[in-house]
């Protein structure tokens, strides 16, 4: 399209209808990874999932890997991330809200004393917040410097829930350590030596009953049933109403959510004159909330943005757009859409393509069928 401001611009907009049968799914692999959105559809091809979409996720730390959002996958925090304002979540059947966080982490011990703990599988810096951890963030905790360590071996599982426990029973405690392994059946809780929260970790023994506890303290929110989410770090319309200013033109991947839950995907290629120059975020929200969404949220754009569909007839999910930096970054995370249900293997429909064409008089064009059931 022309953008009577921006110029020429190549954009995409998937529309998903969300059903217990098409469900998103939040690929991260570990918290740590990197990964571009054409491996994260082939692995989790693998898993036995059809993708029939997907788009790039949330911002994040360029440097350590780690998403700026919180991260839910399977009903499971995975992280509660750098940016703890608010997160695009999903319920069992795909309906999208956007929320803000405010939970608590804790664990009792023994019964009786009570320990603040703060981030979840977030890299930790300097300082005496206390970080929980386990194999869903590294092999490791990537800490450099000398910390209280102390291992919990889990009597389930070591995955958080919202408004759930781990139940468990302290292993080792290690007084001045760093770069602690992180295995399955475990969690571990790490803090910088010297300070008054590594005290409360010194002071546990092998053999301390504990329960770590994630608790929502938000009234009537949603968070508890959500089972995918990921990070909202700029919402940029709410209620309907565009909340940024004009800004430059680059390449976007955006989320819309209509007030029925459904959501429209959106990506504008850019920074490629006479193919794409890009949109600022207004012209985006803008044009978002003329579709239907009271809700846009901004994900990570520029050299990240990449969406990707499965088109009619097509086995498997391809990237469509033209990435900015001429080959597919590999991201924190990303968002796709799965189907569940089983091919019947019974034809419905013959699709011809390309879809249109252009063409000289007397010239021939070939063309492809593919079906679908």
């Amino acid at each position: 399209s022309i953008h009577p401001v921006r110029g020429v611009e190549r954009s995409y907009l998937i529309e998903a209808n969300l059903t217990e049968q098409t469900k998103p799914y939040v690929y991260s692999g570990k918290i740590t990874d990197r990964w571009k959105l054409s491996s994260a559809i082939r692995n989790v091809t693998q898993e036995g999932y059809t993708v029939v979409a997907g788009i790039n996720g949330d911002f994040y730390d360029t440097k350590l890997g780690t998403p700026l959002g919180m991260v839910i996958h399977q009903g499971k925090l995975k992280a509660s991330g750098l940016n703890t304002t608010k997160a695009v979540g999903f319920l069992a059947d795909g309906t999208a809200f956007v929320a803000p966080i405010q939970f608590q982490y804790e664990l009792a011990v023994n019964g009786m004393t009570t320990i603040p703990v703060h981030h979840v599988n977030k890299p930790q810096a300097m300082g005496d917040a206390i970080h929980f951890y386990n194999d869903q963030f590294d092999e490791t905790t990537g800490t450099t410097v000398a910390n209280v360590e102390v291992v919990v071996q889990t009597q389930e599982s070591n995955e958080p829930v919202i408004n759930g426990t781990i139940q468990g029973v302290v292993s080792t405690v290690n007084p001045a350590s760093s770069n602690g392994i992180l295995s399955q059946g475990q969690f571990l809780l790490s803090t910088s030596a010297g300070t008054s929260n590594a005290a409360l970790l010194a002071a546990l023994v092998p053999g301390d009953q504990v329960t770590f506890t994630v608790r929502d303290l938000a009234s009537e929110s949603l968070w508890f049933q959500a089972a995918e989410a990921i990070g909202a770090y700029q919402v940029i319309a709410e209620n309907g109403a565009v909340t940024v200013a004009a800004n430059g033109a680059d390449p976007r991947t955006c989320l819309g959510i209509r007030p029925d839950g459904s959501l429209l995907l959106y990506a504008v290629d850019g920074r490629n004159p006479g193919f794409s120059n890009g949109l600022g975020l207004a012209d985006i929200a803008t044009y978002l909330v003329s579709r239907g969404c009271v809700t846009v949220v901004n994900l990570d754009g520029g050299g990240s943005t990449t969406i990707a569909v499965r088109m009619p007839g097509d086995t498997e999910a391809k990237v469509t757009n033209r990435p900015s930096g001429g080959v597919e970054r590999s991201n924190s995370n990303s968002l796709l859409f799965v189907e569940t249900a089983p091919s019947s293997g019974i034809l419905q429909q013959i699709h011809l393509y390309p879809l249109s064409s252009y063409a000289m008089p007397g010239a021939a064009i070939p063309f492809v069928t593919k079906a679908t059931d």
